[in-house]
């Protein structure tokens, strides 16, 4: 019986509710996508209401009671977020990753947040990834990669202000996410010789120095380092033709 995903509540104020309702809506009936969500019933139950929609709602008190009501109602873990709604944003996800680390579930999903939220809680996270990676016990830079079938890519720097992002791109920050990259898709995703397809970070990559010199200084050095360590890695692109659909067939993720 393959266990449960767990959906985090997310702000209270924000689409995160309805993107909940609407997913069990579509997804109940099938066999193979089970999940539970870590949120107040009272509230997506005014939710309900609003919209008039026709679900119901049951509190269970573990993810594993999820497989005995998911066809018939969308199960909650409850919490309370009334008294103070940043702390049970944070709760919410302090929960599913519990429940995920104690292999009561298989994965987590979260809702949309306000960041300013974790800050408001005392939590200096600025946003989920570092959170989640923190709660997993990661010490290393989280790296957060944005995937589809058709397309999947990884960002070399996060939750910084864009005049911050250029001072965080440096030749070793660029060589820990190519391995790191390169491990995920072989572990993870079963590619054998994972594809990297690495983007430039000033217009048309540079031109050779005429727009910017960091990709001939920082990322064409990390990449001919990369090569060397046998990971196959292509660029430097420029970053507005990188993702047209014939590009994209060319690579597994782009960073």
């Amino acid at each position: 019986m393959t266990k449960p995903i767990i959906i985090t509540m997310g702000d209270p104020d924000g689409i995160g509710g309805e993107i909940i309702l609407k997913s069990y809506s579509i997804l109940q009936k099938q066999q193979d996508i089970i999940f539970c969500v870590n949120d107040d019933i009272n509230r997506l139950q005014k939710i309900i209401d609003f919209y008039q929609w026709s679900i119901a709602l049951k509190t269970i008190s573990h993810p594993k009671d999820a497989y005995h009501h998911f066809q018939d109602s969308l199960p909650i873990l409850p919490l309370d977020y009334h008294d103070d709604k940043d702390s049970a944003v944070c709760n919410s996800i302090i929960n599913s990753v519990d429940y995920v680390l104690d292999g009561s579930c298989r994965a987590i999903v979260t809702n949309p947040i306000q960041k300013k939220s974790l800050s408001n809680a005392g939590y200096d996270y600025p946003g989920h990834t570092e959170m989640l990676a923190n709660l997993c016990g990661q010490d290393s830079t989280p790296i957060m990669m944005l995937y589809s079938e058709d397309c999947a890519t990884v960002p070399a720097t996060i939750h910084c202000a864009l005049r911050d992002a250029c001072s965080h791109l440096t030749y070793e920050h660029l060589l820990m996410i190519g391995r790191a990259v390169h491990q995920s898709l072989k572990n993870q995703f079963h590619i054998n010789n994972p594809r990297i397809a690495f983007s430039g970070l000033n217009p048309h990559a540079g031109e050779n120095g005429k727009f910017g010199n960091e990709e001939q200084h920082i990322i064409i050095p990390a990449m001919a380092q990369l090569r060397r360590e046998d990971i196959n890695i292509t660029g430097v692109f420029a970053a507005d033709s990188l993702f047209i659909a014939a590009n994209r067939k060319k690579f597994d993720v782009a960073i």
